[in-house]
């Protein structure tokens, strides 16, 4: 039986933390819009634990734009059925 891949462990982990890192940020600037971008980026480390040098905002600020684009973008592509 092949032993766990820690590639694949930090794979499936890190889109577990971008995920919830979406949701965490988008629900807190939604009750909160005065709380920057950048703030709740930090509140999210803070709040899980995650130390300094393993989060940098800036990279996690552009990972959050890209998904937020990406939210966007999916709810005014109209959706069809393939086979209609």
């Amino acid at each position: 039986m092949p032993h766990e891949s820690s590639i694949l462990a930090r794979f499936a982990r890190r889109d577990t933390v971008d995920k919830t890192l979406f949701g965490f940020v988008r629900g807190m600037r939604r009750a909160m819009p005065n709380v920057t971008l950048e703030k709740a980026v930090s509140i999210f480390a803070h709040e899980f634990g995650i130390a300094g040098e393993d989060w940098n905002i800036p990279s996690q600020i552009q990972r959050y734009k890209r998904m937020e684009k990406e939210f966007y973008d999916d709810q005014r592509t109209p959706k069809t059925d393939a086979g209609q």
